[in-house]
């Protein structure tokens, strides 16, 4: 099982689709697999970020999830100092912010790569998926969750109307009990081990 969240969604989406056999279902939480040059929030920030000035602050000061992040929950006043100290703490050395500042980037530069993985989604048509959508979220928005439901029509779907992107950290509870009831309601393992491809394993 994957459960994949915001820009990791594509990185764990690529994995899968090149060992589809190894993945037994999805979890989706706020993120895209596609390119992004059509959505104006996610352009918007790839410039900001990679302005020279911007780019030198953020790498500097390390100001980024500082000052992105809040604004990215449903109510930026609930995100706790110690949730901003988790954030910032793996960025701490000025040579630890080149992959964060890379990703943000990479929303307008890697257009060519989404869109070859977009279009290899079939490979896990087979797959159970569960989409978990905070519809506060300003850059992932139900546009983004309905284009994900029009690819995959067997998705299951929970929708959190007062949260943001962090569904972990806004409502990780909910979140919790959400996935665990999807692995619940799963086949059994006998049914399971019947239909494996490892006929040593039944």
């Amino acid at each position: 099982t994957l459960v994949m969240h915001d820009s990791g969604v594509a990185i764990g989406m690529n994995w899968a689709m090149r060992h589809p056999e190894r993945v037994r279902d999805l979890v989706v939480m706020n993120g895209p697999c596609w390119p992004l040059l059509e959505n104006r929030n996610a352009m918007r920030l790839s410039h900001l970020v990679d302005n020279p000035w911007n780019r030198f602050y953020y790498r500097a000061l390390n100001a980024g999830p500082g000052f992105i992040l809040p604004a990215l929950f449903a109510d930026r006043h609930r995100m706790r100092k110690s949730n901003q100290m988790q954030y910032l703490e793996p960025f701490r050395r000025f040579d630890e912010r080149g992959g964060l500042y890379s990703m943000i980037a990479g929303m307008r530069k890697s257009a060519t790569w989404h869109d070859m993985l977009w279009s290899a989604r079939e490979r896990l048509r087979d797959k159970r998926l569960l989409l978990m959508w905070g519809l506060r979220d300003p850059m992932w928005t139900i546009d983004d969750l309905r284009r994900w439901e029009r690819a995959f029509p067997h998705a299951e779907t929970a929708v959190y109307p007062h949260v943001g992107r962090f569904l972990p950290d806004e409502a990780g509870r909910v979140v919790l009990d959400e996935i665990r009831w999807f692995l619940m309601t799963q086949p059994t393992v006998e049914a399971r081990l019947a239909e494996s491809p490892f006929p040593e394993l039944a």
